[in-house]
């Protein structure tokens, strides 16, 4: 009976030397695939992150997760965290607010129309219609990873001179007005798209500032010119769809107001509404976030 005894726990210690102590070697070899894995994806993770691509580093943070969680493993080393907003080398230099410059300059052209209504007894009114260019540059500054604000600066330049109307007090007059600057507030948002990019759309809204040319020649006799400065109020509303991480396809509209007074001869005020539709492109010095 002994001797059965000792036979059945030489069976057992055979049956567990076949079975469980493999086991016990695959989980060890397993859970050291495990850390070297984890390891492995950590970098990748901070790699990605400095080069801001963010395709590559969720893909890493995905794999770093599941395996921490499945085998329980300490995360060491740290994951990174994805900066938003990103540069190339990672973060941006912190702003008050923890917020980073976003500087950009864009170049548009198309189409502007204008109409120049003359104050007088009866009033009248000149249009005129031409190319325009406009080039700006201006800075973001994101409320978090969604939102910005910002302002910018720029030229346009049109030639809205080419009409000429015969007015009811018997006199021809034509308005010049060739180039302008502008200076607004803009606000936003960054909008994901497929990928890792995000369009912008914004508005502003600010200053306008032109030197406009006046004439007015009658039927007989002298005519008389007006030159003078005219400040007003201009809007605009933009989308950007990027192209490359750092160049966009741009469309916006503009809007402008501004009214003055010229002698031609005589006081006379004038109230100049003008719109302006483009498209053309933005560089970013930035590349934009990714949400």
């Amino acid at each position: 009976m002994i001797r059965s005894f000792a036979c059945a726990i030489a069976a057992t210690c055979v049956w567990l030397n076949a079975h469980i102590a493999p086991a016990q070697a695959q989980s060890q070899e397993e859970e050291q695939y495990a850390r070297t894995s984890l390891y492995h994806h950590a970098q990748d993770m901070a790699k990605a992150a400095r080069a801001c691509d963010y395709d590559t580093w969720a893909y890493n943070k995905t794999w770093y997760d599941e395996y921490a969680k499945t085998y329980g493993l300490a995360r060491n080393p740290p994951p990174t965290p994805y900066p938003v907003p990103c540069t190339p080398m990672g973060a941006a230099a912190p702003l008050p607010g923890a917020s980073a410059l976003r500087p950009y300059v864009s170049v548009l052209g198309g189409y502007a129309w204008t109409s120049s209504e003359f104050e007088v007894s009866p009033p009248f009114d000149i249009t005129a219609r031409s190319g325009f260019i406009e080039i700006d540059a201006g800075v973001r500054i994101p409320i978090n990873s969604s939102i910005f604000w910002g302002a910018r600066a720029g030229f346009l330049v049109s030639n809205l001179d080419n009409n000429v109307f015969f007015a009811p007090n018997t006199s021809d007059h034509r308005v010049t007005q060739k180039l302008s600057a502008i200076i607004e507030a803009e606000a936003g948002a960054w909008i994901k798209l497929q990928g890792k990019q995000a369009a912008t759309i914004s508005a502003s809204a600010g200053l306008i500032f032109g030197e406009r040319e006046v004439t007015s020649q009658p039927l007989t006799g002298t005519g008389t010119t007006d030159t003078g400065s005219n400040v007003g109020f201009t809007a605009a509303a933009r989308l950007e769809v990027p192209v490359m991480p750092m160049l966009s396809l741009t469309a916006q509209y503009r809007y402008s107001l501004s009214s003055d007074r010229v002698n031609i001869p005589g006081p006379v005020q004038i109230d100049t509404e003008t719109h302006y539709v483009g498209v053309g492109v933005t560089v970013h010095l930035n590349t934009e976030p990714v949400m």
